[in-house]
């Protein structure tokens, strides 16, 4: 983290994409980990634990707890808007990797977006994904690794956060 620090001076904080918000739900249920959840709450408050509002729209493909959750009055807000800004390192991050989403794929994915907004705020990633170069198809800690941004996975996050439960 303190890489970021020094690269951002305006650092604030995680942006988290689809996979890990899931594996939050499914590995970390919110009746059974209160204290996580109310944790990601304050980040959220506080404007420090983001996502671009595509995340909304992949966790909209099924209707859960999750869902629900997201789309709550004071968890809403951590859904961004893209930017000229954030579309424009899309189309940069996407010329570099194309492999980086399905390219048959019929609605949006939200991977490049997550690393636009991440890039554009001097945020850390949040992801569940493990690098893949070697096997064809990038992934998200590939990408964040070439423009030189921090990846974590969840329990990173947690031990970045100094979290114990």
């Amino acid at each position: 983290m303190s890489n970021i620090v020094s690269l951002f001076p305006e650092y604030r904080g995680y942006c988290i994409d689809t996979s890990a918000l899931i594996d939050l739900y499914e590995y970390y249920p919110r009746d059974v980990f209160l204290k996580v959840w109310e944790k990601i709450e304050n980040l959220i408050n506080r404007q420090e634990f983001i996502a671009p509002k595509c995340v909304l729209r992949e966790l909209s493909m099924i209707e859960d707890r999750l869902l629900i959750w997201a789309k709550g009055k004071r968890i809403r807000k951590m859904f961004k808007e893209s930017d000229r800004k954030i579309i424009k390192l899309v189309s940069d991050i996407m010329q570099k990797f194309p492999t980086l989403i399905d390219s048959n794929s019929l609605t949006e994915e939200a991977d490049p977006y997550v690393i636009a907004l991440a890039i554009n705020r001097g945020c850390t990633v949040i992801s569940s994904e493990k690098s893949k170069l070697k096997g064809g198809r990038c992934a998200i800690p590939d990408v964040c690794k070439e423009y030189k941004i921090s990846c974590l996975s969840l329990v990173e996050l947690f031990r970045n956060q100094s979290w114990q439960f």
